[in-house]
C-alpha cells in the first residue's frame, strides 16, 4: 500500500461556500452576533459562573481565541473555550464549564437496585463476575429511550463523574457524550450523540486500524487555517475516520517540527458536514497543544515518576517527547490519503434526515443530568449512552502499551 510522510504538501481547491465551514455552521445555529452574545449574557446572568477570562495563549502558537471560566458552585468545574470567533469561544467556555458542573454534581442518596430494572438495559456482560453483584446495590439513574420515549434505569456510574461512595464499575469515567444547550432546540442531545460516535470512532480507528486515511486536496478557505498551523512550525495531519453513519468524523494529529516541549497532539470531531468537523478537529488539537504545554511546563520532573499512562499528564508527558517510539509507530498507519470531495458524506441528504439515519441505527439511551439551578433558566445539560459505543475493553488493553494522545 502507498505510503504517505508525516511532513507531506498540503495541496489546494476552490472555497466551498461559507455555509459549509464551522462558524457558518455556528451562525445559523445560533442565530446573529448579537444573538450569539445575548446568550451569552443569559448564561452570565443565571450567577452560575464565576469568572470568564481570556485563556494565556503562547505567542508562538497559532492565533485562536481562547477563554475559561470557572463555576460559582463547583470550584472543580472548568471551562475552556478555543475557536476562531471570540464569541464562540466565551460560549464553547461556557457551555463546558456548565457540562462539568452537571458531571460533578452529588450524586442523590444511594438505593438498590430493584428486580425491574434488572432486564431494562443489559449491561452486565460488560462486567466481572464480582461487579454483576456489586451492581445490584450501585446508584442508579433514570434515562429515555429516543427509539421508544420510554423511561428506564442505568448505573449512576455510567453519567456522571462526582465522588460516590460505593465500589467502581467502570475503571475509567469520562464526559464522552455530553452536551450543553438551551432547552426546546435539540442543540444538546444532537451534539451529545455526535460526540458519542466520535469518540468511539477515533479511538477505535487509533488502535485497531491497519492504516488511516488522510485527507488531501482541500478547500483554499480550509488551506488557508492550516497554513496558520505550519507557520508555527506545526504539521497538522488529518484523516477521514470510516463509521458508516453517513457522518463525518475527524482526527486531527498535530506534530511539532520544531521540537518545542510537545512533539504530538491530537484533535478530533464529528458533524453531519465534512467541513466544519476538520475545522472543529483542528482548532481542538490547537487547544490540546496548549494545555499539555501548560501542564509540562508546571511539571516538576523531580517528583516521584510513579505515574501510570493512563493518567493525562503521563501521556502528555509521553507524547511531549520527539523520540517517543510512539511517533515511529504512527508513520507505519499513514496510508493512501483520499481527495477531500471524496470523503465528503451523502450530500443528497440534510442533517436532519442524517440524524434520523443515525437515530435508526444506534439505540440511544438520553439522561438529563441539568442541575435545577441550571434548569431553571431554561438551559439544559444532557448525556447520552449506546451501549455499542462504550469503552471497548480491547481499546482499554492497547493504551497500556501505548497511551492516547486524546484530551
Amino acid at each position: 500500500m502507498q505510503r504517505t510522510e508525516l511532513h507531506s504538501e498540503v495541496t489546494s481547491k476552490a472555497p466551498p461556500p461559507d455555509q459549509l465551514s464551522f462558524m457558518g455552521f455556528f451562525r445559523r445555529t445560533m442565530g446573529t452576533e448579537n444573538d450569539v452574545r445575548e446568550f451569552i449574557s443569559a448564561i452570565e446572568q443565571t450567577g452560575l459562573i464565576d469568572e470568564i477570562r481570556p485563556a494565556i495563549w503562547m505567542p508562538d502558537e497559532p492565533q485562536i481565541s481562547a477563554f475559561i471560566c470557572r463555576s460559582s458552585l463547583c470550584t472543580d468545574a472548568l471551562g475552556f473555550g478555543v475557536s476562531l470567533s471570540e464569541d464562540h469561544a466565551k460560549l464553547t467556555a461556557l457551555a463546558e464549564c456548565l457540562e462539568r458542573m452537571a458531571l460533578l454534581a452529588p450524586l442523590p442518596t444511594k438505593r438498590r437496585m430493584y428486580d425491574a430494572h434488572r432486564n431494562d438495559i443489559d449491561l452486565f456482560d460488560l462486567f466481572h463476575q464480582r461487579d454483576k453483584q456489586l451492581a445490584h446495590f450501585c446508584s442508579w439513574w433514570p434515562v429515555t429511550r429516543c427509539r421508544t420515549g420510554q423511561r428506564h434505569q442505568i448505573p449512576a456510574q455510567f453519567l456522571l463523574l462526582g465522588h460516590m461512595q460505593e465500589t467502581r464499575l467502570l475503571h475509567i469515567r469520562n464526559s464522552s457524550g455530553t452536551a450543553f444547550g438551551k432547552k426546546g432546540t435539540g442543540h444538546a442531545l444532537r451534539t451529545a450523540k455526535l460526540e458519542l460516535v466520535e469518540r468511539y470512532f477515533v479511538e477505535a480507528t487509533f488502535y485497531e486500524a491497519d492504516d488511516w486515511r488522510p485527507i488531501k486536496d482541500f478547500p483554499e478557505s480550509l488551506n488557508k487555517l492550516i497554513q496558520n498551523f505550519q507557520d508555527c512550525g506545526l504539521k497538522p495531519h488529518i484523516f477521514d475516520i470510516p463509521s458508516n453513519l453517513d457522518v463525518s468524523v475527524i482526527m486531527v494529529l498535530l506534530v511539532d517540527q520544531q521540537n518545542r516541549c510537545v512533539a504530538l497532539t491530537a484533535g478530533s470531531a464529528a458533524s453531519f458536514d465534512l467541513y466544519p468537523a476538520i475545522e472543529k478537529a483542528l482548532i481542538e488539537s490547537a487547544q490540546s497543544r496548549s494545555s499539555r504545554r501548560a501542564w509540562l511546563s508546571s511539571y516538576d520532573e523531580r517528583a516521584p515518576n510513579s505515574i501510570q499512562l493512563d493518567t493525562t499528564l503521563a501521556r502528555a508527558k509521553y507524547w511531549a517527547d520527539s523520540k517517543s517510539p510512539g511517533l515511529l509507530r504512527l508513520d507505519e498507519k499513514i496510508g493512501k490519503p483520499v481527495a477531500y470531495q471524496d470523503a465528503v458524506q451523502n450530500t443528497r441528504l440534510s442533517s436532519s434526515e442524517k440524524e434520523k439515519l443515525l437515530d435508526d441505527r444506534l439505540d440511544f439511551f438520553v439522561a438529563d443530568i441539568t442541575p435545577p439551578a441550571l434548569a431553571k433558566y431554561g438551559f439544559e445539560v444532557l448525556r447520552v449512552y449506546e451501549k455499542s459505543l462504550v469503552l471497548n475493553p480491547n481499546l482499554r488493553r492497547a493504551e497500556e502499551t501505548l497511551p492516547s494522545p486524546f484530551v
